[in-house]
């Protein structure tokens, strides 16, 4: 039997952690997954606290707080432990504790609340993450409630190869333990060539027919060498914004993804869909290691 994995959660003594801090616990009630709290204080704030409450005490004060805040909204008995970790960062700590705790990942929160429209919507701490990633990294709206939480399919987005076999392996043993249908998603983004520059529109039709038809083939027989199961919603457009609709259309708990892990040059010409898709869905996004289980 499998032990239920160990997650760490990002907790921010701001707004922003408190979809993820909610999506956790609302994991915890459905899958007995063990979480831990993890506040990363930096050294500046020490130093202020250290003026109030003594440096023995800072460190102490904020877990005491952040433990009130829990227990206030009902979700203390969720976690296993709060800590709080001092540094000049925050991505360096909470990748560190995910390694030694030997969690299976993080859940972290992101600025832009679920309808979107922020100028800055991940956030440095969430974008560093998911820029190194190490383990899987839930990244989840600031206003997700676990009232929200859609009630629909666990969304997996799918593009044939490497980069996206933990999405399916990990997206489909959630699904399971949760009880919800899993829903495979390739969306078709590729400019369908003509022997002509104009070509008539039942040409074009037919090329995008077939464009299509090949795509679902070619991604059904691909999930049946990993042995994956569901039914597979193939989709022609712009992949960010044919996830999107399909995340509202099947009315997704969340969406998982896997990651092409671009460096500094591919994010800069090609851009980081995994991220995109973190940083705009209406619904917590799970980014997954092409190695992950």
């Amino acid at each position: 039997m499998r032990t239920a994995p160990k997650w760490i959660v990002g907790i921010d003594v701001r707004r922003r952690s408190d979809g993820a801090v909610a999506f956790a616990a609302w994991l915890h009630a459905h899958t007995q997954v063990t979480l831990i709290g993890v506040h990363v204080a930096v050294r500046e704030m020490f130093a202020a606290l250290d003026q109030l409450a003594g440096p023995v005490h800072g460190d102490l004060r904020l877990r005491v707080e952040l433990e009130r805040a829990l227990a206030e909204a009902g979700l203390a008995e969720a976690f296993a432990r709060v800590e709080v970790v001092e540094a000049l960062d925050v991505v360096a700590p909470l990748t560190a504790k995910c390694e030694a705790e030997g969690a299976f990942g993080l859940i972290v929160g992101r600025i832009a609340g679920q309808a979107g429209g922020e100028t800055i919507a991940l956030g440095a701490v969430a974008r560093g993450l998911l820029r190194g990633l190490v383990a899987p990294i839930w990244v989840v709206p600031p206003d997700l409630t676990a009232a929200g939480i859609g009630g629909g399919a666990v969304l997996v987005a799918v593009t044939p190869g490497a980069d996206s076999v933990g999405a399916v392996r990990v997206g489909a043993r959630l699904a399971s333990e949760l009880g919800r249908a899993v829903i495979f998603v390739r969306v078709v983004d590729a400019v369908v060539e003509h022997p002509s520059l104009f070509p008539p529109g039942e040409a074009l039709r037919a090329g995008e027919a077939d464009l299509l038809r090949d795509a679902e083939a070619d991604t059904r027989g691909w999930l049946m060498d990993l042995g994956a199961e569901g039914p597979l919603d193939v989709r022609r457009g712009g992949t960010l914004e044919e996830l999107l609709a399909a995340a509202r259309r099947h009315e997704a708990a969340f969406v998982v993804c896997g990651s092409r892990r671009l460096g500094l040059l591919g994010r800069l010409f090609s851009g980081s869909l995994s991220s995109e898709l973190a940083a705009r869905a209406p619904v917590p996004v799970l980014v997954v290691p092409p190695e992950a289980t």
